[in-house]
């Protein structure tokens, strides 16, 4: 049986350590974190953190951009991602509009069954 995986953030640290945790399970450090007279050192997940240390509290989609641009990966205007020093070859919107539109005039001359490619 296939069990759908819960949301992990990660808790980063000054010095680059990275404690990946369910996201409900960071809500209540996140909840000390916040508070008014929070301590400055905190005990989180079986570990002393000094909150001077603590950078932030990230989704795993910020990780996975942070960890791909520092990998000298870039993202074009089409949100894909390329290599460094890549040329990007996505299609832009327009031209995947002209090629839905010119696909759609082919099909209604030709018939449905035939593709202009």
């Amino acid at each position: 049986m296939n069990e759908i995986s819960k949301a992990l953030v990660c808790v980063c640290l000054r010095n680059g350590v990275e404690i990946w945790v369910e996201q409900d399970r960071a809500e209540n450090l996140i909840g000390l974190l916040t508070a008014p007279n929070a301590p400055q050192f905190i005990k989180y997940e079986g570990r002393l953190l000094n909150r001077a240390d603590l950078v932030g509290v990230f989704s795993a989609s910020d990780m996975e951009e942070h960890t791909r641009r520092k990998n000298g990966q870039w993202k074009c205007p089409q949100n894909s991602w390329h290599q460094k020093k890549e040329d990007c070859a996505c299609p832009t919107p327009e031209a995947l509009e002209n090629r839905r539109r010119l696909e759609e005039e082919y099909r209604q001359r030709y018939g449905e069954g035939v593709s202009p490619l």
